[in-house]
């Protein structure tokens, strides 16, 4: 049987490696079953000239052996079979050519389940997925020149991944295709530098699954015209669920947004902090926005901390939000979100009514909170916002509010170390866990700078809590 095949565009014929049904391959296989299109440079490390494409009942192993790829320009490597990694210690680059305008591409089309792990693949076009299920676990992804990972009628998990520094998306779907991903424990850093107007984070219509969303951080730093996530529904029949908790999202020109029908989201846990880079507050720099085309567009939202952003929460049109109810408070923290010198926490530019009882408002009494809270009160067209009673924080729990502000720079660390910004004026506690809960360090922080070094850490995702008194915040820290 003729399985695994070689396309060679510049002839415009296909040349056939001979296989056996079901056939599994190697890097290293590849060199000899089809030497013109991968070679072998030197030990473990390997170039691809030509197009390649994996068919269905085939297996591609990415063996532990392997240390690089590079893949030259224009080249398509088409995966309708399986990928899988084996067990690493160290990242697999593969690598495109960083002098060339057109970079090499990943498809994976009507494939099988497959796993790519431990891989740093940088100057690619994109990783284009439609009908495939895949799992991209501890990679890195990076210099990309298109949307990093496009999907379309499927539900990848991307989890435990870096992916910083692209021209365009990390994450897209269509808004005509559907799919539920997992998004779980990566870091989102400075991507969109074609300053285009889009999310980090940019998803489209889900299916009856659950678009996941947890635990990642997003931060924009060079774009202004970046997002942080950004769910569109404007024509699919199937109800968009999306969970999102546990998230840091910051420094990017809005920070959620929610947009059309048939949306239900649960927004709990998050911090939303400084998403202010818009230089107009008309066109964005919410922590929060939900624009609904009718009350089926739903958010609930419960213990976010939202601060530092030109609008706290904006609500559009017509909407179903719950912030907070007699029976279940809200306690979601907003403070200090505003723009043209007036602070603006909620913002109810809508016809439809809002539940937002028991939050904190950045004051302690239901006056000042009326003057943060733009609603019917203050234009009859509007909905009315229900906030009473407000939740007051005690004065230890607003002080705690600090840490927040705390830094771990650099992050990911490769150089051996990373500091601790300690902005309090007391020492703080700290302590770095793995990411199955094991305690492997732990100090103290005085006000300032504390060094701490990442020499005995294995390359991986770690969580550093830092504590004072009975308060407590997470952060992520990759280590290369």
């Amino acid at each position: 049987m003729k399985r695994f095949l070689f396309v060679f565009v510049a002839l415009f014929f296909v040349c056939q490696a001979v296989a056996q049904t079901g056939q599994s391959y190697t890097l290293q296989s590849l060199t000899q079953y089809l030497p013109n299109a991968v070679q072998s440079t030197q030990p473990n490390q390997y170039r691809i000239l030509q197009n390649l494409t994996l068919l269905a009942e085939d297996t591609l192993i990415l063996e532990s052996s392997a240390v690089s790829v590079s893949v030259d320009h224009d080249v398509t490597l088409t995966f309708l079979g399986t990928v899988l990694t084996e067990n690493r210690d160290q990242m697999l680059l593969i690598q495109g050519d960083s002098t060339q305008n057109n970079y090499f591409e990943i498809r994976f089309e009507d494939a099988a389940p497959s796993i790519l792990s431990k891989a740093h693949i940088q100057y690619c076009s994109h990783i284009t997925l439609i009908n495939s299920n895949i799992l991209i676990d501890d990679c890195e992804l990076d210099h990309f020149s298109g949307h990093v990972i496009s999907y379309m009628n499927c539900n990848p998990v991307i989890q435990n991944s870096y992916i910083h520094d692209n021209q365009a998306c990390a994450i897209q779907s269509a808004v005509n295709a559907d799919g539920c991903p997992s998004i779980l424990n990566n870091v989102f850093y400075n991507n969109v530098l074609g300053n285009a107007n889009t999310p980090q984070i940019n998803i489209g219509p889900g299916t009856t699954d659950t678009i996941r969303i947890i635990g990642n951080t997003i931060e924009g730093v060079a774009s202004n015209m970046s997002g942080g996530i950004g769910i569109m529904n404007l024509s699919n029949p199937n109800v968009s669920k999306v969970l999102l908790k546990d998230n840091i999202i910051k420094n990017n020109r809005y920070g959620y947004t929610q947009n059309g029908y048939l949306i239900s989201s649960d927004i709990f846990d998050n911090q939303f902090i400084d998403n202010n880079l818009e230089v107009n507050p008309n066109n964005g720099g919410s922590g929060i926005s939900i624009y609904g085309y009718d009350n089926t567009c739903a958010a609930k939202l419960r213990r976010n901390l939202i601060t530092g952003n030109l609008w706290g929460v904006t609500a559009i049109y017509y909407h179903h939000v719950d912030m907070g109810t007699t029976d279940e408070p809200g306690y979601n923290l907003l403070y200090n979100n505003g723009n043209s010198g007036v602070d603006y926490e909620l913002y109810n530019n809508a016809l439809s009514d809002m539940d937002a009882v028991g939050n904190y408002w950045g004051c302690d009494n239901a006056e000042a909170a009326e003057a943060v809270i733009y609603h019917q009160a203050d234009d009859a067209s509007l909905g009315l916002v229900n906030y009473l009673p407000i939740y007051v924080l005690e004065p230890e729990g607003i002080s705690s509010t600090v840490l927040t502000k705390i830094n771990l720079a650099p992050n990911p660390v490769s150089q051996g170390y990373f500091t601790l910004e300690n902005p309090t004026e007391e020492v703080l506690q700290w302590q770095i866990f793995t990411s199955a809960g094991q305690c492997v360090m732990n100090g103290k922080a005085q006000l300032g700078t504390t060094r701490i070094a990442t020499n005995t850490l294995k390359p991986g995702v770690y969580l550093v809590y830092i504590q004072k008194d009975n308060t407590f915040i997470a952060k992520k820290l990759i280590v290369r």
